[in-house]
């Protein structure tokens, strides 16, 4: 009796070698900050500028760091 397992063999080596398996890496493609445009009506308030960061989905990264940066401490600060 002859048996034939060359069919077999080709499709298990080829599930096998199927990209897919592969871990999702969110990979930050945007930011989406709360307000375009901030203004102040006198000196001393404050306002909270929220940013979220998301991947190449479009979903959020939970824990995203965001850092703000001005050139005069006096003007923004985190």
């Amino acid at each position: 009796m002859r048996h034939c397992y060359g069919p077999l063999l080709v499709v298990s080596l080829a599930f096998c070698a199927c990209k897919g398996t592969e871990p999702f890496v969110a990979t930050p493609t945007t930011i989406n900050v709360s307000a375009s445009s901030v203004i102040f009506t006198s000196l001393g308030v404050t306002r909270s500028i929220h940013a979220t960061v998301l991947d190449q989905k479009g979903d959020s990264i939970p824990g995203a760091k965001v850092t703000w940066q001005s050139l005069a401490s006096t003007v923004a600060e985190m």
